[in-house]
């Protein structure tokens, strides 16, 4: 059973407390509730995308969010000064890090396949298979 479905909607600092969490993306979207682009992750889990954390990732990988799809990221802990607060506070949050990898094989990359992502739906509204007919 895939349990995906079951997990942790979105990744918030006490999810990276005890440490980061390494994970691709499966699928990236934009929450129409804020507006704010949504990482699907490998995980089942999502992660909606600040100002400083898309910057990252277009410095990373590009503009185009349809090239950031089977790439890695890191999650951790991080922190940030919230200004709307007098005094300005000290908050935590959580921080992208992109990792770039370059093949070792000759450029041909070495990862498994993606898991199907939870908000596209299948080509045709059904799973595809490899399966060819003749």
């Amino acid at each position: 059973m895939d349990m995906r479905q079951y997990a942790s909607t979105y990744i918030k600092p006490d999810n990276v407390r005890e440490g980061p969490i390494q994970t691709r993306i499966v699928n990236v979207f934009e929450s129409e509730k804020y507006n704010r682009p949504v990482l699907e992750l490998e995980t089942g889990s999502q992660f909606t995308l600040n100002d400083g954390n898309t910057n990252t990732l277009i410095k990373a990988w590009g503009h185009n969010s349809d090239d950031w799809i089977g790439k890695e990221v890191i999650l951790e802990l991080g922190t940030y000064k919230d200004r709307r607060e007098d005094p300005p506070t000290e908050k935590e949050t959580v921080k992208v890090r992109a990792v770039t990898q370059t093949p070792q094989n000759g450029g041909v990359p070495t990862s498994r396949p993606l898991p199907p992502s939870k908000t596209t739906p299948a080509v045709g509204g059904r799973d595809m298979d490899d399966e060819i007919p003749f």
